[in-house]
């Protein structure tokens, strides 16, 4: 067990494990505890950001608790080198479309299919990809502050040395320690532009050890390197195009300014497409919950109507 692993679970959460392909794989079952149906409805995927973990959704999961009833079994998936997910081996790196493979084998291991899609910022990018490639198989796709693939048009060679390099330099670097975590909660705040409470509910479950040895990251450090491919705006209109399931995006008022500028570019690509901002920074779904969910529901309550 890690240390990180100590930390409370929200209600009605099991801390469960899964092995993919040799690399274990760490998720979250949520059931309401007034749930009245066994396996009745489909369930939802959810999958977070950019180093980030599950934590990210528990100011969401306390809303849900606070419903009468909720139907759904809900699935939050932590991916490789994320929270208490395994790390890929030494020689191994972190392309992006290999978290969309991982999505796919989860998925079919655990027969989820088909499934409603939930995905905030690297999340809700993977949704978007997996719903292009499995349109059979996704229900409907929810994008937190995400607005489909993340692309690049610079020098492709440029890119890719840029890429090598930042191997190298984390290759080369010492593994960090820190006496205490208030310090790490306090920068994360900042850097995220969100309260320090919500701030420490990423960083206890992003972090190993005590005050007596000290903190380092459980995170995989060569999550932090740069993708030395990525998709053109051509590919990514590419798969866009072919996602056939309703699409919810809920942007970040103060969101990235990336994300927001790719919506306004491709947003008429979307079939299906509803959209909402609202009031806060890129993590909203932890800064307004209630507002997030409350759209959500909104959202499926529309899906069950048409079906």
């Amino acid at each position: 067990m890690k240390d990180n692993d100590k930390v409370e679970l929200p209600q009605g959460v099991n801390q469960c494990y899964i092995d993919i392909k040799g690399l274990t794989i760490s998720y979250w079952q949520y059931c309401h505890a007034n749930k009245t149906k066994k396996r009745a409805t489909k369930p939802w995927v959810v999958l977070h950001g950019w180093l980030d973990n599950n934590a990210s959704y528990v100011p969401l999961i306390e809303q849900l608790n606070q419903l009468d009833s909720f139907e759904n079994d809900i699935y939050f998936i932590e991916f490789a080198g994320h929270g208490l997910s395994q790390h890929k081996s030494e020689d191994s790196h972190y392309h992006f479309i290999d978290w969309v493979y991982e999505l796919s084998e989860l998925l079919e291991v655990l027969v989820l299919n088909p499934c409603h899609l939930i995905g905030h910022s690297l999340g809700g990018i993977v949704g978007s990809v997996y719903s292009g490639l499995y349109p059979e198989k996704v229900t409907s796709l929810t994008m937190l502050d995400a607005a489909g693939p993340y692309t690049s048009e610079v020098d492709v060679t440029e890119q890719i040395r840029q890429a090598f390099d930042s191997r190298k330099a984390i290759s080369n670097s010492q593994t960090k320690h820190y006496s205490s975590l208030d310090a790490i909660i306090r920068a994360r705040a900042f850097h995220s532009q969100i309260p320090e409470h919500l701030a420490s509910l990423l960083i206890k479950r992003a972090m190993t050890g005590n005050d007596a040895t000290g903190w380092s990251w459980a995170s995989d450090s060569k999550l932090k390197t740069l993708s030395p491919v990525r998709l053109t705006d051509v590919q990514a209109h590419q798969i866009i195009e072919k996602i056939t399931c309703p699409i919810n995006v809920i942007l970040a008022s103060e969101g990235e300014p990336t994300i927001r500028k790719a919506f306004e570019h491709r947003q008429y690509k979307f079939k299906n497409m509803q959209y909402a901002v609202i009031e806060g920074s890129h993590h909203v779904h932890m800064e307004k919950p209630e507002q997030v969910l409350a759209r959500i529901m909104k959202f499926h309550s529309q899906l069950n109507h048409n079906q």
